[in-house]
């Protein structure tokens, strides 16, 4: 049986230094045993969680986030990779709370009534970018109706990750599929019970990271 794929990516141009979102189709055969896998073991089969290469140095990134402290409001993003991002995000309502610990970084919450507003492709970009990423998690975001789109910066506002933020608390049967995706780090705002499982993207080497204690 063939099973086609979608594979997204952020490219950058070959002759000039602007990024885009490319969208490439792939044909694999596989069996039917394959296709039919359940959707939890097929995301952890086709994930990959970056603990070894390129792994950012989080101890410094801790440090960082903790010297200051702002909000979606008052931060401002730099550079053209920061602009673009931006736009695509427009439409979408900026989620001012503060979450503990997480510094420099530009959140906006994404409201999601069914899962067809994660299928929407009206606007290609916001959709590979923000939309289709999270099909898979529709049923933990279902219990809450949204889930955080961040832009996290270095301190001069420099674009280094996207992050998306499930909310739930902090028990194991809120962390989606059990941190075996990514979503191993969880934050809240004013000490709350409810908060946010987040999960960082490395857009620049297609790849999630996973913060490592040292």
């Amino acid at each position: 049986m063939n099973c086609d794929y979608m594979v997204y990516g952020f490219i950058k141009k070959k002759y000039d230094n602007k990024c885009e979102w490319k969208k490439f189709k792939l044909n694999r055969s596989k069996s039917d045993m394959y296709c039919k896998t359940h959707i939890n073991k097929r995301i952890e089969e086709n994930t990959r969680l970056d603990l070894d290469l390129d792994t950012p140095d989080f101890d410094k990134y801790e440090r960082d986030i903790k010297e200051n402290v702002n909000t979606s409001k008052d931060f401002a993003m730099n550079g053209s990779v920061g602009e673009y991002f931006e736009k695509i995000a427009r439409g979408f309502d900026v989620y001012e709370d503060k979450l503990n610990d997480i510094n420099n970084c530009k959140w906006y919450r994404v409201n999601v009534d069914s899962i067809d507003d994660l299928c929407n492709e009206s606007n290609y970009n916001k959709y590979t970018l923000a939309y289709y990423p999270m099909i898979n998690y529709y049923p933990y975001i279902s219990k809450n109706n949204h889930f955080l789109l961040g832009y996290k910066c270095d301190t001069e506002g420099e674009l280094q990750y996207i992050v998306y933020g499930i909310p739930g608390s902090k028990d194991k049967e809120d962390q989606p599929y059990g941190g075996k995706t990514g979503f191993v780090t969880w934050t809240n705002s004013n000490n709350r019970s409810q908060g946010y499982w987040l999960m960082f993207y490395d857009f620049k080497n297609s790849s999630i990271v996973i913060p490592m204690k040292k």
